[in-house]
């Protein structure tokens, strides 16, 4: 502890100096093994980001602080090379060709594979990338850095859970892909801390996927995380602390404006209105006249009571090293954020460690874990009824929200919703959860050529939460009273284990090579949970929240699942001199989830690759250092459909009771239970077939490169309820496999490098573009979602886009009594929306509505811009969609012209006369169809934001060199900085209201924060 507190002072001395070592200029020049200048070849002082390239001579320049510095030399395609600069001023460096650093290795399901030969459509994203993004979900560092990737925010609360789709939304389901993190299966990553990952692989299309067989259908993620190395003991710190606030807020009226138009709408609908006071008993105080409306001077801002400025810090501890035969990691985190909605925060706090070894030469052992405790508080949203959010917004400003001096909220007193305020402070809920994933394995090589991998990993989650709802009582209405506690906790746990096991075989045969992966794995998983609840504390007083302090009586409910899944699983890679590439795969899936008739399932894929640079006819276009063509075809799968599907269940509902006994005799009840649904032993998987064509290129030595995809992915078999006649008596509709679905798009991606001097930069900018179609529901009705007060909102229907806007499309406003008279709207007035009359009939009714928007964008794009000088170092990084709408349900109730929401300031301008508005109805209590689900609440949602901002300072090694300190940097940033956009909301980054069903809905959504960041990292 002494000598790391004697280097925290040594640094701390240092950057307070102002003396700086006199500089050491190098000279020299880097030509190849042939004597050839290497043009544009990088030369960086090790352990700073201070560096410079060659000229078109291979000649550079470069000043080092003192003669203990090291250069590192690196050319695209070549072997790096170290030198110390000890007593020499010129440095002359020839760089040998490296086949293997043309050929990064990236990950590919169950193994590796050489860049050069993947003939998937497979995306990496590495740990430097993901560093410079500080998200606060693992998912984030995904977001805008791959094609055909979107990523999106369901919602800005601490913890948020992110929306990722992999080339389109494949089913009416679950869309989300497979996470595979060090091996291990599993549906999310919310317990993994993104510093702890070292790279992401996105397996986008069928033949790269199919490996994953019956759960690959939409895309699988391949996580690893960091590990150790053969090198001395290394410690890293970082931390970061932010500093959150909403970016934007809209302009709702203040009370007296409030007032106004409350009285013109009751004057149009020829009534008066008063404000309220109502005579009520205080406990303690004599009855009294309670004003509970206020005034109308008096306004409320719900919406600045309810929102705040808040923190987010992060810390990050890890040590890694080893040696030739073992290597180790161990790295912890705490995470803790406020939401800048009061009553909202996050906090994660997780533990990784990994151990690799060779304990003999033919035998390799391993074992890697994380822990993780997340805790959560939250306030309830994508409700129309409770949404804290929407509800700050359109409670009326006259109703004050408290009152000292009787210690009670007041009711809202023009609509049916209640006390935001109230709520967020009676809402008691919290939700603690741990896991613990860990996998471990054991590797020997044998006969030259083979190699057999065999691993056993486990899951196991437990969640608690807990809740308590105390006795409320509000001042003026008396709706939302409640003269008892109640005390609920909810809990879960689910266990899952796998084994898998992987026999490999490599052989080279003269200009052929070959590589046989066969496989064999079993998986399981079970799930149970218990719901308690139990009124009548005796006191409220935390301490004493326990249900044996409850007198009331007591309801408990639980159940369990379970389901497995066997295996069997093979690929082959075939390449000719590196020019001619082959990949096919197949595997076989068994489910429980599926009935006997079909339980198994196939997968199988194919890829080709023709690598076209390595043959002799393209030796004259020196302009090209890359140029491989891809196709592939495969077939995977989506089991998502919940355990037991297949077979007919039983209903058990108080509903059925029934009261037997008497008149003479005691009475008693007997629960029944009545048919839930049907059994179908047909049922099977969704099958999604998927044909990609590839091209990968670089130009100019690599300083341009990218790739372009195209692809059809089609879903078929989709299981969709199929609806029965209500006569039958189920309760609810039984899977079918009847739907269809189709995705087909292209995908972009180019990057620039380049080095001007010490200046280096390179901007990457990827782009994908998707066109989504529901291609049948078999014999199924239309999917309606998004209800809003029983109006759906979207209709999912053949020859559409998923989650597509349905409703009446709006024409002005009728100004006078002939219009009126002259349109098709029966009991329409002057002041009243116009809508058109779409199929002629002379009348408007539901057969007028129409497809008004489409969520879905026509693109999704990301910019990466990175530069360094000297210590210097600056990263931006761009993001947003383009063709998408929003369905702004929030200017629902803002524009709603009869009920006595609080209102946008917008409808201060409603018609109150021929000419005054063709935008805003009249205000009147009597609505006619003025607040139906209609276009002019659909709005252009694409947007282009600043998503990350970082800029950062690395001090020299000279100063800290002599510390043991291998790095120093300092950092500011931030996130969500800037966001240009037409839409009106609060966020135009719209994930789901529910599901993939009703996307693009914004009912109040949480918007996400601004956070503006400093940080360091030191590594020692």
């Amino acid at each position: 502890m002494s000598k790391l507190l004697n280097k925290i002072l040594f640094l701390i001395l240092v950057v307070g100096s102002q003396n700086l070592a006199a500089q050491i200029e190098i000279t020299g020049k880097i030509t190849d093994e042939n004597g050839e200048a290497l043009i544009g070849a990088t030369i960086v002082v090790k352990g700073t980001v201070s560096g410079t390239s060659a000229d078109f001579d291979g000649n550079y320049v470069i000043e080092v602080s003192d003669k203990n510095s090291i250069l590192a030399f690196s050319f695209v395609g070549y072997l790096g090379q170290e030198i110390a600069v000890g007593e020499n001023t010129i440095l002359n460096v020839t760089l040998e060709l490296d086949r293997t650093k043309i050929d990064e290795v990236i990950v590919v399901g169950y193994g590796v594979q050489k860049k050069s030969d993947v003939t998937g459509a497979i995306v990496s994203v590495k740990s430097d990338e993901i560093s410079k993004t500080v998200g606060l979900n693992a998912a984030s560092a995904l977001q805008g850095k791959a094609a055909g990737v979107a990523v999106t925010s369901n919602s800005g609360t601490p913890g948020g859970a992110l929306k990722v789709r992999i080339r389109g939304i494949g089913t009416i389901g679950d869309s989300n892909p497979l996470y595979v993190v060090d091996g291990f299966p599993t549906s999310d990553i919310d317990y993994l801390n993104p510093g702890d990952i070292e790279s992401m692989e996105v397996l986008k299309d069928a033949s790269a996927s199919a490996i994953y067989g019956a759960r690959g259908a939409n895309g699988v993620v391949l996580i690893t995380t960091k590990s150790g190395g053969n090198q001395e003991a290394k410690i890293s710190f970082s931390a970061y602390y932010g500093v959150q606030s909403i970016t934007k807020t809209l302009d709702i009226m203040s009370g007296p404006e409030y007032y106004q138009t409350m009285q013109e709408m009751y004057e149009n609908a020829g009534l008066s209105f008063n404000l309220k006071e109502t005579t009520q008993a205080i406990v303690g105080v004599d009855t009294i006249t309670i004003p509970y409306a206020g005034d109308s001077t008096l306004t409320t801002n719900w919406f600045d009571l309810l929102t705040r400025v808040a923190p987010v810090v992060n810390y990050e501890l890890s040590v890694a090293g080893g040696n030739e035969k073992t290597q180790y990691f161990l790295g912890g985190s705490i995470m803790q954020q406020e939401g800048t909605v009061v009553g909202s925060s996050y906090d994660r706090q997780t533990l990784r460690y990994k151990i690799d070894t060779r304990a003999k030469e033919w035998l390799e052992l391993g074992y890697n874990g994380n822990i993780s405790r997340n805790s959560r508080t939250r306030v309830t949203e994508r409700s129309q009824y409770y949404g804290i959010v929407l509800n700050s917004l359109r409670t009326d400003p006259l109703t004050p929200s408290y009152n000292d001096s009787l210690g009670r909220y007041y009711e809202p007193a023009y609509q049916d919703i209640g006390n935001p305020v109230a709520n967020v402070e009676y809402d008691n809920y919290r939700n603690i959860y741990y896991r613990s994933v860990n996998n471990a394995y054991a590797k020997i090589t044998f006969l030259d050529h083979f190699s057999f991998r065999s691993s056993f990993g486990f899951d196991m989650s437990f969640s608690t939460s807990d809740d308590y709802d105390p006795e409320r009582y509000f001042l003026g209405a008396t709706k939302n009273n409640r003269a008892y506690n109640t005390l609920y906790k909810y809990q879960s746990q689910v266990q899952s284990w796998l084994n898998e096991n992987i026999l490999n075989y490599s052989r080279e045969i003269n200009d052929h090579s070959f590589t046989a992966m066969a496989g064999f794995t079993m998986q399981e998983t079970t799930a149970s949970w218990t719901t308690m609840e139990k009124d009548s504390l005796a006191k409220d007083i935390e301490i004493l929240r326990y249900f044996d302090a409850a007198t009331g009586e007591a309801r408990v409910s639980g159940s369990s699942s379970s389901n497995a899944m066997i295996s069997y699983l093979g690929r082959l890679n075939y390449n000719y001199k590196g020019k001619y590439l082959l990949t096919t795969s197949v595997r076989v899936d068994g489910s429980s989830r599926f009935g006997a008739e079909n339980r198994y399932g196939v997968f199988p894929s194919i890829s080709l690759g023709w690598n076209i640079l390595r043959e002799g006819f393209m030796e004259s276009v020196p302009l090209l250092s890359r140029l491989k063509i891809r196709t592939g075809w495969g077939q995977i799968g989506n089991d998502r459909i919940g355990n037991y599907s297949y077979s007919a269940g039983v209903n058990f509902d108080p509903a059925n009771s029934y009261i037997l006994g008497g008149p003479n005799s005691a009475q008693y009840q007997v629960y029944g239970a009545s048919p839930d649904n049907f059994g179908n032993p047909y049922l099977k998987w969704e099958t999604v077939e998927s044909t990609n064509f590839g091209v990968d290129f670089g130009i100019f030595d690599n300083r341009v490169s990218g790739s372009m995809e195209y692809y059809i992915k089609n879903t078929k078999d989709m299981l969709v309820r199929e609806p029965v006649p209500l006569y039958v008596g189920f309760s609810s509709n039984p899977y079918a496999n009847i739907g269809e679905m189709q995705n087909k798009g292209f995908e972009i991606s180019l990057t620039y490098k380049e080095s001007i001097g010490e200046f280096n930069y390179d901007v990457t900018l990827n782009a994908a573009f998707n066109k989504n179609e529901l291609v049948t529901l078999g014999k199924g009705q239309p999917i309606t979602a998004g209800s809003l007060l029983g109006q759906s909102i979207c209709k999912n229907d053949v020859g559409h886009s998923i989650g597509s806007f349905y409703g009446y499309v709006t024409d002005g406003i009728f100004q006078n009594d002939e219009e009126v008279m002259a349109g098709a709207q029966s009991g329409a007035r002057p002041g009243d929306i116009r809508y058109l009359d779409l199929n002629g009939d002379g009348s408007i009714d539901d057969n007028d509505r129409t497809y008004i928007g489409n969520p879905q964008p026509k693109v999704f794009y990301g910019i990466n811009f990175n530069a360094s000088y000297k210590g210097f170092d600056l990263y931006l990084f761009f993001q947003g969609s383009y063709g998408n709408d929003v369905f702004n349900a929030t200017n629902w109730y803002l524009w709603h012209t009869s009920a006595g929401y609080n209102r946008s300031k917008e409808l201060l301008n409603s018609w109150d006369g021929e000419g005054s508005s063709d935008k805003f109805p009249a205000l009147n209590t009597k609505d006619h169809k003025n607040n139906v689900i209609s276009d002019r609440y659909v709005e252009d949602g694409s947007y282009l934001r600043l998503k990350n901002f970082q800029i950062g300072y690395s001090l020299p090694q000279s100063l800290i060199g002599s510390a043991g300190l291998e790095q120093v940097r300092v950092y500011v940033g931030g996130q969500n900085l800037l966001t240009f956009t037409k839409y009106t909301g609060l966020d135009p980054e719209i994930g789901n209201l529910y599901s993939d069903l009703s996307a693009g809905v914004d009912l109040g959504t949480y918007p996400q924060p601004r956070i503006i960041q400093v940080g360091a990292k030191i590594v020692f």
